[in-house]
């Protein structure tokens, strides 16, 4: 965030120089008063203006600071979807496109981060593989099934790993009451029951990126008071150029109404330390900061390098402006002087699809059974 500074002035111990007398001591007369030294407020008035004038000037920039700072309407836009749902049964196409796109995809935002318990299921893969695939379900590389209660930090995980694309060879993690077990397909190794992960914990702590990658999307946060849910989004609001929202759309699937939303995370130019860089991404985790939360510990994660861009196609449940699938694609992001990276470190991983389901309870994992396979029963965009 960038700071604004306020010049105070110095206050400064005025001292009157020697003056030579302009008239000479005379008897005392006592038909006239007293002879009496002029008046030197001159100095001092001229300090009081001063004074004054910076200190109207710090006021006026106070002002503009914190009353005239432009602030994001999402709940402006979320009443506008709702009054058009009870006018007319439904959400209205008319009514959608007159709704500003910033505030609508704010309003995802903030919804999503009210919610205390989350269940997301999400795959991890490369764009080259998803590239063709139309609405084509396939083995992602990673898969993770959570659900996690931001409040008590109960944690019901299990995690799919896929050795490489061509290959269906499974393996699995799974977090029961805090202890990691993982079960591994014969093709890998000897034995096809849960083995407790001893020295393992990275599914079923909150703190490691093992759990953080089941638990967070990448974009959105979870169990954020309105207090804490407003200095976040508006944080992302007041960094000029970092979401830019593009198409908004009504769309159908299962005979239930969407609002479609492609959105993009654009990196912003900062000067830190008095050296130009690009942030992204790592702009969202600035703004999450501005909550007073531990990201480590609540948790929240963003991925990609700190330059990443990434493209959002999103649909959104206008009865509760709540997200029932995304897609998130990054982007190899930003060099120091604006140009695209060639490569990125973890171009593995630069598609991230995410279904969501809200509320609930936590149930507790079980190692009783045979895994199956997971997968996402949202349909995969078209590319």
């Amino acid at each position: 965030m960038e700071n604004l500074q306020q010049n105070t002035p110095s206050s400064q111990n005025s001292s009157y120089p020697s003056q030579p007398l302009t008239w000479q001591p005379q008897p005392y007369d006592t038909s006239v008063g007293p002879h009496k030294k002029k008046p030197r407020f001159k100095s001092v008035g001229i300090g009081l203006l001063v004074f004054t004038v910076v200190a109207m000037a710090i006021g006026v920039l106070v002002y503009l600071r914190f009353f005239t700072t432009p602030k994001a309407d999402y709940q402006g836009a979320i009443q506008a979807v709702q009054k058009s749902i009870q006018t007319n049964g439904k959400l209205i196409n008319a009514d959608l496109q007159a709704i500003d796109k910033t505030n609508l995809f704010l309003a995802g935002m903030y919804s999503t981060s009210r919610q205390p318990i989350q269940h997301l299921i999400s795959s991890h893969d490369s764009l080259d593989s998803a590239k063709g695939l139309g609405g084509k379900e396939q083995y992602p590389k990673h898969v993770f099934d959570a659900t996690f209660n931001y409040s008590s930090k109960e944690l019901n995980l299990t995690h799919q790993v896929l050795a490489v694309a061509h290959d269906p060879t499974l393996s699995f993690n799974r977090c029961v009451d805090g202890q990691q077990y993982s079960f591994y397909d014969i093709k890998v190794r000897s034995n096809v029951t849960w083995q407790s992960d001893d020295n393992e914990n990275d599914y079923c702590d909150v703190s490691k990126p093992g759990s953080r990658l089941g638990i967070n999307d990448g974009l959105n946060s979870g169990g954020l008071t309105q207090d804490q849910a407003d200095n976040f989004i508006q944080s992302i609001f007041s960094q000029t150029g970092l979401v830019q929202v593009g198409d908004v759309s009504l769309a159908t699937r299962d005979s239930r109404q969407y609002i479609k939303i492609k959105a993009r995370i654009t990196p912003v130019k900062k000067i830190i330390d008095g050296k130009a860089s690009y942030h992204g991404t790592q702009a969202l985790m600035w703004a999450f900061n501005e909550t007073g939360l531990d990201p480590l510990k609540h948790p929240y994660s963003v991925y990609g390098i700190n330059s990443a861009g990434m493209n959002i196609i999103e649909y959104l449940d206008p009865a509760t402006m709540l997200p029932a699938y995304a897609e998130y694609a990054k982007d190899t992001g930003l060099e120091d002087n604006g140009k695209a990276r060639a490569t990125s470190v973890d171009n593995m991983y630069d598609l991230h699809r995410v279904q969501y389901d809200f509320g609930g309870s936590v149930a507790r994992g079980s190692v009783d059974t045979t895994p199956t396979s997971i997968l996402l029963s949202w349909p995969a965009e078209k590319r």
